[in-house]
């Protein structure tokens, strides 16, 4: 039996195999019967919380001749997973189930007694100290694990008597009925809050979340700036902060030479220099591209579409380096480091990189990253308070100019109409990915500047208030599971219902079994015991 979990004293011991007529695993090499309709054909991922799920199950059509037609299921079969992360759990075929036959991974026990199904079905879900079911302690394997048919076989189970299986049966239904049914709503709730953040996001970067900075002028009878004035301000901003950067850089290096050829360096030789490495910037620069508007929605009045490429002073690729245990260097931040939107920085290692370069990749507040490359291209995280860190090559780092505000686009980021051009853009099928030259064409609706502000007040709190919800939920699942889980250890222990002394014994069922696989002799080891189920 399970680990931690005593069974009454008086209830008898089996296993599987001792219960089964036989114990049998679908056949190999199906995937050439796959059809449109026909037989239904069961896998590990149609094995749901312990149930049947047909809701998108494949279909076969066999030739009379294949061997594979022996594992056509019957009611109240019991269907265990027997490889994948899915490994060790439970079914039981219903009454009128239309044909159907499983695959390898999936092992079929054929019960003597099929009264016996329902109470199996619990039992085989039961959880011990460790967290695990009975079949899921005996599977083996690190990155793939199995179950084998004689560990199936193998699988022991305390046996109760007659009347009292039926009562657990019942009082475990209509429990775990009732549980299920408030998961289920809890679930719904879950799915409601994403569609409604959705909804906020959506409103958010179409203009329909407040009232726009055009209406408020109207009413209040004012003037205002509009998104494409506040446009020409940040270009402005971007060109001169970029031939800023290049005549500084290129005075550092004239400084350099001088002091290496032994040649001193004035105030008044810094000035003229930086003045010189200006004039040649200045004719240097490139503009952005403008966005290319033709697919793009209208947007509301005092808005503009604006590149990414246009908001941003800087788009950059993160430092190549290994992440290091200790306190020896910054943190060291990558893509695995970003889950659901959050960052534990406890967790994240630090990493050895050289002084000099720490100003180029230091994280501030503000900055946005991106991943680049895996199964969370595109997915993007605002930096907040942190402690002093880098961020990995796979990430690149956006660093919004003043007037594009960091909580607004993070917004727009975060929204489908965002995703609708990174999708379209991404490269690559079974490693897509996405480079700075792509997320410097994303078109972003640009609001007036006060406008922003607004928006992402209003978006930010409405969200919060719906994540904090979602917490809620999730909690209350959590809960529930336990108490499921719970409930199965109760009824396994004896305690769930009342005991009756004048009940016929589980020795007498367990007797009446042996003598029916007697009268019918051994059951054939369908399919070889020891072989893994790959």
């Amino acid at each position: 039996m399970t680990q931690g979990v005593r069974s009454p004293e008086h209830w008898e011991f089996s296993s599987l195999g001792e219960l089964a007529s036989y114990v049998t695993s679908g056949s190999r090499n199906w995937s050439k019967y796959y059809s449109d309709d026909g037989a239904l054909f069961v896998r590990t991922e149609d094995i749901k919380t312990n149930q049947l799920d047909l809701s998108s199950v494949a279909h076969v059509t066999l030739p009379e001749s294949v061997e594979g037609k022996r594992s056509i299921l019957q009611a109240s079969d019991l269907l265990i997973t027997i490889t994948g992360a899915n490994v060790g759990k439970c079914a039981v075929v219903p009454p009128n189930m239309p044909e159907a036959y499983i695959s390898q991974s999936i092992a079929l026990v054929r019960l003597v007694s099929t009264e016996l199904s329902p109470f199996l079905h619990l039992a085989m879900q039961v959880k011990g100290t460790d967290g695990k079911s009975e079949l899921e302690r005996m599977a083996y394997g690190v990155g793939r694990p199995v179950l084998n048919l004689t560990n199936v076989r193998e699988a022991r189970v305390g046996l109760p008597p007659q009347r009292e299986r039926h009562l657990i049966v019942e009082a475990i239904e209509s429990y775990l009925t009732r549980l299920d049914d408030a998961i289920a709503s809890l679930d719904r709730v879950q799915r409601n809050l994403k569609r409604y953040r959705s909804s906020v996001l959506k409103a958010a970067v179409e203009g329909r979340l407040v009232p726009t900075e055009a209406e408020l002028a109207r009413h209040e009878s004012r003037q205002y700036e509009p998104a494409s004035e506040l446009l020409k301000c940040i270009l402005a901003e971007r060109k001169a902060r970029w031939i800023e950067d290049a005549a500084e850089k290129a005075s550092a290096k004239a400084e350099e030479k001088a002091r290496k050829a032994g040649q001193s360096w004035t105030d008044r030789d810094d000035a003229a220099t930086l003045d010189k490495e200006r004039a040649k910037a200045a004719k240097q620069y490139k503009e952005p591209a403008t966005p290319d508007t033709t697919d793009l929605p209208g947007l509301p009045e005092g808005w503009c579409w604006a590149t990414v490429e246009q908001l941003s002073s800087e788009i950059r690729y993160g430092y190549t380096a290994s992440a290091v245990q200790g306190d020896a260097g910054p943190r060291f931040l990558r893509i695995t480091d970003i889950q659901e939107g959050r960052v534990d920085w406890g967790s994240v290692p630090t990493c050895d990189i050289a002084p000099v370069d720490v100003d180029s990749y230091e994280l501030a507040p503000g900055d946005l990253v991106f991943a680049r490359t895996g199964a969370t291209t595109g997915k993007s995280y605002l930096i907040g308070e942190a402690p002093k860190a880098v961020f990995a090559s796979y990430l690149i780092r956006m660093r919004f100019l003043a007037g594009a505000k960091p909580d607004y686009t993070y917004l727009f980021f975060q929204s489908a109409a965002y995703w609708r051009q990174i999708s379209a853009a991404k490269k690559g099928t079974g490693q897509p990915g996405v480079n700075a030259t792509t997320l410097s064409g994303v078109c972003v609706p640009l609001p007036p500047e006060v406008e922003q502000t607004r928006i992402a007040e209003a978006a930010w709190s409405l969200i919060t208030r719906s994540e904090n919800v979602a917490a809620t939920a999730a909690e209350q699942i959590r809960r529930a599971t336990c108490l499921r889980q719970s409930l199965l250890k109760w009824a396994f222990e004896g305690r769930l219902v009342e005991q009756d002394p004048k009940d016929e014994p589980a020795s007498a069922l367990l007797d009446r079994i042996r003598a029916e696989r007697a009268v019918a002799g051994a059951p054939k080891a369908r399919g070889r015991g020891k072989r893994s189920a790959e």
